[in-house]
């Protein structure tokens, strides 16, 4: 029996791998699926695995967020507690993110926020985790702890393009444009082109116009414009008044000249990125200093500025996407000037 016994436990190893080859098969076919936007398929395929293994951890987390997705929050919430209350560690920071996000679609925000800071003492900084815990901060309106969520998640990933969005939209809550404008300038350089783009282009755009007042008297334009007390960073009082004074300006040269809408833009953008650089001369820190206006000064004193300002307005704008096809050589050249950087 003894010389029997060899065979038959190769045997269960060989089985035990076809199991594991099977799981593993349709794990990839059910994240190609939920990549494809494909939930209910990916469900499905996630489902077959877990009747192949009911312990394979990683097929519960994939199922969660897939659930997620599909909107079926309750159902993401049990398949992320199979991962949370599991032994192994793996794969629990998907379960956290995926449980987390479902609490705060439920209308249990708080509940989000002490499960987020519970992951993030467990796992230590990291950037989703982060930019999660900004978003409930954001819903329930505490714009001050999602503002500093929001930046700590920014030193922890600066390629994270939902963080720099969301810190510009917490800005312009707070009412503090300049900073607001900053991090809208980064997002759109991160994502110059989805429908997510338009949003965040129109606001930039808006908020140069925040503080002014256009109204016509006997024919000729007047324009108001009144200082912002809201201002709660003193340091960027003077960009502020400026940028009042730029869209001012533009809007009466615009009047009585050729220059067009993109190019009074590329104007106001290089004088915005110069006064924020000049300030920053006088050591003022912080983050929006030591991120934001650092780069965009540099940007600014550059001669790739117009293709910068090109690139970011190719969202909802015919001629910023002509002037990129036309000047494909000066987009290069910002290009390899980025990475240089």
């Amino acid at each position: 029996m003894k010389y029997l016994f060899i065979p038959f436990a190769l045997m269960m190893i060989n089985l035990s791998l076809l199991s594991q080859a099977k799981v593993d098969s349709l794990m990839r076919v059910g994240i190609k699926y939920h990549d494809s936007f494909k939930y209910d398929e990916a469900i499905a395929a996630y489902k077959k695995a877990l009747k192949i293994n009911s312990l394979a951890y990683a097929v519960h987390a994939e199922l969660a967020m897939s659930y997620m997705y599909s909107k079926e929050y309750k159902k993401s919430i049990k398949h992320s507690d199979i991962v949370l209350e599991a032994d192994s560690t793996d794969y629990k920071l998907h379960a956290y993110l995926s449980k987390g996000s479902c609490l705060d679609y439920l209308g249990k925000t708080e509940e989000s926020i002490v499960l987020f800071n519970e992951a993030l003492d467990r796992f230590g900084e990291h950037y989703l985790l982060y930019f999660n815990l900004g978003v409930n901060y954001y819903n329930i309106k505490d714009y001050d702890n999602a503002e500093q969520t929001f930046i700590k998640g920014i030193d922890q990933n600066p390629d994270h393009a939902s963080s720099h969005l969301y810190l510009g939209y917490t800005m312009e809550e707070k009412g503090q444009r300049v900073q607001s404008m900053l991090s809208l300038y980064y997002f759109l350089l991160l994502e110059p082109n989805t429908e997510r783009s338009k949003t965040a282009y129109y606001k930039l755009k808006d908020q140069y116009k925040g503080n002014i007042k256009e109204e016509q008297v006997k024919k000729k334009k007047h324009v108001t414009i009144y200082v912002d007390s809201n201002q709660e960073d003193s340091t960027f009082a003077p960009a502020d008044m400026m940028l009042s004074l730029l869209e001012a300006t533009g809007s009466a040269i615009q009047s009585d000249t050729l220059i067009s809408e993109e190019e009074q833009f590329v104007k106001n953008t290089a004088s915005f990125f110069s006064v924020l650089g000049e300030l920053n001369k006088e050591e003022n820190d912080g983050f929006y200093w030591y991120f934001y206006v650092s780069f965009f000064y540099q940007i600014g004193e550059s001669e790739h500025n117009a293709a910068y300002c090109y690139y970011i307005s190719q969202c909802e704008n015919e001629n910023a996407r002509h002037w990129l096809n036309q000047n494909q050589d000066a987009l290069s050249k910002f290009g390899d000037w980025l990475v240089g950087e």
